[in-house]
């Protein structure tokens, strides 16, 4: 008979997806150009990426609401919450695939807190004190 399904053949390329290595761990390849450790964290970087753009339209909408155009600040704000959805989903998809996972927890970590609708809870918490 043939080879069981899975195992390395001599006629294969020996970095050929799927295929075992000479050394028997049967690990991924790693192609050129590309390292084993960083070549798929782009969802948690995203998460990081976005979670700060979140943390800038909440500063800049804090700004623009003391010199007095709230509804630039409204627009701005709910840009924000849009930004921090969609970080908390990046970050969420980054910690399930094991793909950057501690830029994922970082990205949802830094949403999370720079919601403005969490830092209108935050502050409503704690205006009696």
């Amino acid at each position: 008979g043939g080879a069981p399904a899975g195992a390395a053949t001599e006629d294969a390329a020996p970095d050929a997806p799927g295929r075992a290595h000479a050394d028997g761990t049967g690990a991924a390849p790693v192609w050129p150009g590309r390292s084993r450790h960083h070549s798929g964290a782009w969802p948690g970087v995203l998460a990081v990426v976005l979670a700060v753009a979140c943390a800038g339209l909440v500063a800049a909408g804090v700004a623009v609401a003391l010199a007095g155009d709230f509804a630039a600040s409204t627009l701005l704000a709910q840009i924000a919450v849009g930004c921090s959805i969609a970080a908390i989903v990046s970050g969420v998809v980054s910690i399930v695939i094991g793909r950057g996972r501690g830029w994922g927890i970082a990205g949802c970590t830094l949403s999370f807190f720079a919601n403005p609708l969490v830092a209108v809870v935050v502050l409503r918490t704690f205006e009696g004190i």
